[in-house]
């Protein structure tokens, strides 16, 4: 999930193991089963405590944000993704937000454009 500045600028992203480690109680980590877990909400335990902000969530990330400019060929994209071995990349124009796009919309794109 992206985050971005009030300017719209990306700033952070967050997976979903981040945003699970700051929503459920840490004892949900040592356990070997979550199967009890269907008759009862493990989110709304925790989902608002202490007045969590996306802001305060670290990232387990130790790399650069994925990110390529929006003026990035396809080439390009496809490159950066395998290098870097991104799934994702987010697209910025001057570090604003514009877009995200996945490897399945590359290969969308590139099956497309070989119909035509």
């Amino acid at each position: 999930m992206p985050v971005v500045d009030e300017d719209g600028c990306l700033v952070k992203v967050l997976s979903c193991r981040d945003l699970f480690r700051h929503t459920l109680p840490e004892m949900f980590f040592t356990m070997k089963t979550l199967s009890f877990a269907r008759y009862m909400d493990p989110f709304s335990l925790n989902l608002n405590r202490n007045g969590i902000f996306v802001r305060d969530i670290r990232t387990d990330r130790k790399t650069a944000l994925p990110v390529a400019e929006v003026d990035s060929t396809l080439t390009e994209l496809i490159f950066q993704m395998c290098a870097c071995q991104f799934d994702t990349l987010f697209i910025v124009d001057r570090k604003k937000l514009k877009g995200v796009i996945n490897r399945y919309a590359l290969v969308d794109k590139i099956l497309i454009g070989m119909e035509h």
